[in-house]
């Protein structure tokens, strides 16, 4: 935007039938200038999103008095939230698949308490993040979540291949479909990715750092044990169904982890945090 003459100009954007308004009071001059805008969502929007859907981006400037300088429809295409093309240049989209406000999240974790006396003493007394918990009890409270899948939801890990491009590929590379966490816990099945980001929204929830690492053909959760994301344990919820209890599934990763770092084969290390500065929400 610009102006000849210097004014106040009110800029308003929004995806017709899918978000709400946005708009920004921005002062204008001669010299061209841009603006990011991030309209939020319509509630439950995304849920319905299993498809493609055509509609358009709303974008309408006027001045302070209410005059009209620019209005127009921009027809766009709203891909489906089920697919998810995994290429470097979308990496951090994956964070939108990790939904920590989703109820089914906050009932996870009511579970998860429940697996707490299961660790060795001291326990953290609940869900507390990072608040005055050592490292032993982030990873107390890790083990329980993914303990609650296992006993309570019966998780089952289904065997799927993450297409993950590191090259970049084509339009058709590294295409999959991803289901929400919520969704995961309803059906109690998912494949690495899915179990990954479910964990994820729930470490997300208690206020835990989390990354998604990807080796070649599988995706598994890392945690930082401290608020400061100088030390990392990490998850791998292939086991979830063989009744491999959490702190084994722990061992197993973290050797998992070094392993891969030894050999230079880990493809990618997406950070949610990363994600979340970079304006990629979750879809819930």
């Amino acid at each position: 935007y610009s102006s000849g003459s210097p004014m106040a100009l009110l800029g308003s954007v929004s995806v017709n039938k899918f978000s709400l308004v946005q708009t920004q009071t921005v002062n204008a001059t001669a010299a061209v200038q841009a603006l990011p805008f991030f309209p939020a969502l319509q509630n439950q929007t995304l849920r319905g999103l299993t498809q493609e859907e055509n509609t358009s981006l709303h974008v309408q400037v006027k001045n302070t008095h209410a005059q009209e300088y620019y209005v127009n429809d921009i027809p766009i295409i709203l891909h489906s939230r089920w697919l998810m093309q995994w290429i470097p240049a979308n990496r951090l989209q994956i964070a939108a698949w990790v939904t920590p406000d989703d109820q089914a999240i906050a009932q996870l974790l009511k579970r998860a308490i429940t697996h707490l006396p299961d660790e060795q003493p001291p326990v953290p007394p609940g869900m507390v993040g990072y608040n005055n918990a050592t490292p032993q009890q982030v990873t107390d409270q890790v083990d329980s979540i993914y303990d609650a899948l296992r006993v309570n939801y019966h998780m089952q890990y289904v065997q799927s291949t993450v297409p993950y491009s590191a090259s970049g590929g084509g339009s058709n590379t590294g295409l999959e479909d991803i289901k929400l966490p919520g969704e995961v816990l309803q059906q109690g099945s998912g494949m690495c990715v899915e179990l990954t980001t479910l964990m994820a929204a729930a470490v997300e929830r208690i206020g835990l750092h989390a990354e998604i690492v990807v080796i070649p053909g599988h995706a598994f959760l890392g945690v930082a044990l401290d608020g400061n994301k100088t030390r990392f344990a990490y998850w791998d919820t292939v086991d979830v169904n063989n009744n491999v209890a959490a702190d084994s599934a722990n061992i197993a990763a973290n050797n998992l982890y070094a392993q891969n770092m030894q050999k230079k084969t880990i493809v990618d290390v997406i950070s949610l945090s990363d994600a979340r500065d970079a304006h990629i929400g979750p879809m819930l």
